[in-house]
């Protein structure tokens, strides 16, 4: 089964509650990310909480040194999450180090490596001196975060064949699925819901397509509707 995590993509934290009591009995996840809680702070996590009754994806894509992205993922474990991201790019010391913090606290949340971001294309990451191809990066990076512990990993669909071979034990949550109507807007390799369910995933990420929709529960009900479909052709 493939979960339908919905991104409260706002600033606003009112509008994010709005949303997530308004869509808590059509999604499965609530996904706050780093622009609703550096504007919202911890607090927003637990209103979302409370609001939809849905567990809460915290999508903040820790990167630092390993005692910062340690004591970063001790205090958002306790915010009572189910899930937590930590990007890949801080090396093993920090992934681990994260993973080790996370388990001290009574209801750990299953922490995420982050591969390459979505936004990024093979272009872009000769830019900033990686000479290696996307795809050996995605694999090293999945290895890594099953090497220290990690539950899953958060990569494009169009990566989910390379992390399935590299770490088939993982967890795999797919950012910026886009419905067939949806432009890609900041996106540079996504998939659509029934493709990335068919692939394998184990959890996509909707925004825009589900809150900017005319109507935002017919859209999440089309979402699943997709996800059933692709399920139903496996």
């Amino acid at each position: 089964m493939t979960l339908l995590a919905l991104a409260l993509d706002t600033p606003d934290a009112e509008e994010a509650v709005r949303w997530a009591k308004l869509l808590a009995s059509h999604v499965d996840v609530m996904k706050v990310g780093l622009e609703l809680f550096v504007s919202a702070g911890p607090d927003v996590v637990r209103r979302v909480v409370d609001s939809s009754e849905r567990p809460v994806f915290l999508d903040l894509k820790l990167d630092d040194i390993p005692r910062t992205v340690a004591g970063a993922a001790r205090a958002a474990s306790r915010l009572g999450i189910d899930w937590l991201t930590v990007h890949t790019a801080a090396g093993e010391a920090a992934c681990a180090a994260a993973a080790e913090a996370a388990r001290e606290v009574d209801r750990p949340p299953r922490l995420l490596g982050v591969t390459v971001l979505t936004s990024l294309g093979q272009r872009d990451l000769k830019a900033t001196g990686m000479t290696a191809d996307l795809e050996a990066i995605v694999d090293r990076r999945a290895r890594l975060a099953a090497a220290v512990g990690m539950e899953g990993v958060v990569c494009a669909g169009t990566d989910l064949s390379t992390v399935a071979q590299a770490a088939p034990v993982l967890e795999r949550v797919v950012p910026g699925v886009r419905r067939a109507t949806t432009e890609p807007d900041d996106q540079s390799r996504v998939v659509t819901a029934a493709e990335a369910a068919a692939a394998g995933a184990s959890m996509i990420v909707v925004g825009r397509g589900i809150v900017r929709a005319p109507d935002p529960v017919r859209a999440a009900v089309e979402v699943r509707e997709e996800l059933a479909s692709a399920r139903a052709m496996r």
